[in-house]
């Protein structure tokens, strides 16, 4: 039983930060993971060389492609983790929360365009 004017355990400025440390990891893990998506595009982006080269960038790109959902689940472990940060009453936080989400959304949507239109 808790005392009489408690928090629920589980709420107030610890576990917001512990919430926001989460959501930045998660952000960070998201970027990073894009990053070297679209390093690994440039990189298999030349059509020249010897036929064995090509046919081992084509390779890479195919695991590329398929990585696809390995992205989308880290996009969604970062989005969950915002949720809680969304529904504090801290106006800062969520219009900081926010616009973290809005340039993972864009660099999401850059990073699957670069993944698809290399595969093709």
């Amino acid at each position: 039983m808790q005392p009489s004017g408690s928090k629920p355990e589980g709420s107030g400025p610890a576990m917001t930060q512990q919430e926001q440390q989460k959501f930045v990891d998660r952000f960070r893990e998201a970027l990073a993971w894009m990053q070297a998506i679209q390093e690994q595009l440039r990189a298999n982006d030349n059509t020249a060389g010897p036929r064995d080269a090509l046919e081992a960038r084509l390779r890479e790109t195919e695991k590329i492609y398929h990585s696809k959902d390995e992205g989308q689940m880290i996009v969604d472990q970062v989005m969950m983790a915002a949720e809680k940060l969304l529904q504090t009453g801290d106006k800062e936080l969520r219009n900081s929360t926010n616009s973290k989400l809005k340039e993972l959304k864009s660099q999401w949507e850059e990073t699957t365009t670069s993944i698809v239109y290399c595969h093709r």
